[in-house]
């Protein structure tokens, strides 16, 4: 068995939190965005390709989906894993239909079960912390709203494809395999309950048993047990590799799990704050401002403290930065694009400036301004901190090799970002 396997994922950290599975089994993961060819998948074992396609509508999402797979197919890689929402946001049914259309794929297995971050499918629910997912954060997301918790409905509504179920009785060996067989013969999609690790063990046994004929469609916690078996099939083994201690935390995610996580990490005593003023965010003298806020996170620094920058993220500041923005003439999209773009520059500031930087970013567009600010295409995967949490290394740009960790923003327990802080700082890095 040899090759060039890949996984096509709809955000960036959804991308990196999938890639650092396979990382963390001593598989050589890259994660690319926008165009490349051979020259820059040298060395890889584990393509992990963002689409940035999560909020598009279906039939642009699909686009998106389609020419990473035709770029996969020209560079001999094998797209056999779909990296989805672990809460369903997303085109997911029009995604998997386009690379089973264009990889002739016979069947696809689906199952977004993460027990480790309290995502479990029962009954063909997906159920977050124990409450459909319609009724967690996920349905009240402002531009991809899940507000259907029964995934079989769900992808019917998005996929043409036919929709099985198998069921948590009905998840051993032989019964999962024939009904496999069967969807195999309709080009279905099965549709799999699953509630402990074990489960996702024997899902991945079966998928990859049929790699190259079955489409995996899963988030991280599925992505974990198909690593495992993937790196024995290839041969492959970790070593271990240091770090630095020079770090910059960049949170942008208004999720409160993501702002429990950064008041956590402040309440230790390692990091301090800095809140971006939205005023002088979006004023005529914004760029001074920036500078300021770059100054200050390298005295914070030069304290022996980490800057922890963050965007205000209480409801009451998203809804001042909204009324900001309309005064400026800009929609959402927009207001969130300049604060995204406002921290990726603080953060490569700061990187040009101090030696050695590391870096952790909380939410997916907070991770894709920092990376354009680096000039940065692609991303090595080397550990991971926590489930779903990944440490990679930049591959190319203008500072190949700086360390940055991503993590999306209603991911991890309480204590996330201080281990991933921590986990840099003692170079505890695998690789």
């Amino acid at each position: 068995m040899g090759g060039i396997y890949a996984l096509i994922a709809d955000d960036l950290t959804g991308a990196g939190d999938s890639g650092a599975q396979f990382a963390r089994n001593g598989l050589s993961t890259r994660v690319l965005f926008g165009s490349f060819g051979p020259a820059e998948i040298g060395g890889a074992d584990i393509l992990v390709i963002n689409t940035d396609s999560r909020f598009l509508p279906p039939d642009d999402a699909g686009r998106a989906v389609a020419s990473a797979t035709e770029q996969l197919k020209k560079v001999g890689a094998i797209p056999f894993f779909k990296k989805i929402d672990s809460t369903m946001r997303g085109q997911i049914g029009k995604e998997i239909d386009t690379i089973m259309d264009i990889e002739g794929q016979k069947a696809a297995i689906f199952c977004p079960s993460f027990p480790a971050n309290g995502r479990i499918v029962l009954g063909g629910h997906l159920l977050v912390e124990g409450q459909p997912v319609a009724r967690s954060a996920a349905g009240n997301d402002p531009v991809t709203p899940v507000k259907i918790s029964h995934i079989p409905t769900l992808l019917r509504q998005q996929s043409i494809r036919p929709i099985v179920s198998c069921m948590i009785d009905d998840l051993n060996p032989p019964t999962l395999r024939k009904v496999v067989e069967e969807a195999k013969h309709l080009g279905s999609v099965v549709v799999c309950d699953a509630v402990t690790d074990e489960d996702l063990e024997l899902i991945a046994e079966i998928g990859i048993s049929e790699i190259g004929n079955i489409l995996l469609v899963g988030s991280a916690g599925l992505a974990n047990p198909v690593a495992k078996r993937l790196a024995k099939l290839l041969g492959r083994y970790q070593t271990t590799i240091t770090t630095s201690i020079s770090i910059i935390i960049a949170v942008g995610s208004v999720n409160p799990v993501a702002r429990e996580q950064l008041e956590y990490l402040l309440k230790s005593g390692s990091a301090e704050l800095i809140l971006l003023d939205l005023e002088n965010l979006f004023g005529s003298n914004s760029d001074l401002y920036l500078k300021s806020v770059v100054a200050e996170c390298m005295s914070i620094c030069e304290r022996g403290h980490y800057p922890a920058v963050a965007s205000p993220g209480g409801k009451d500041d998203v809804e001042e930065a909204r009324k900001i923005g309309k005064r400026l003439g800009l929609n959402p999209i927009e207001v969130s694009s300049r604060i995204s773009r406002a921290l990726g520059y603080v953060v490569h500031e700061f990187a040009e400036n101090m030696a050695h930087a590391s870096i952790v970013a909380t939410g997916g567009d907070i991770a894709r301004a920092i990376l354009e600010e680096f000039g940065c295409s692609s991303l090595d995967i080397i550990d991971e901190v926590a489930p779903g949490i990944p440490i990679c290394t930049m591959h190319g740009g203008k500072m190949p090799g700086v360390k940055m960790i991503t993590k999306a923003g209603g991911f991890g327990r309480i204590d996330a970002l201080s281990l991933a802080v921590d986990m840099l700082a003692r170079g505890d890095v695998k690789k």
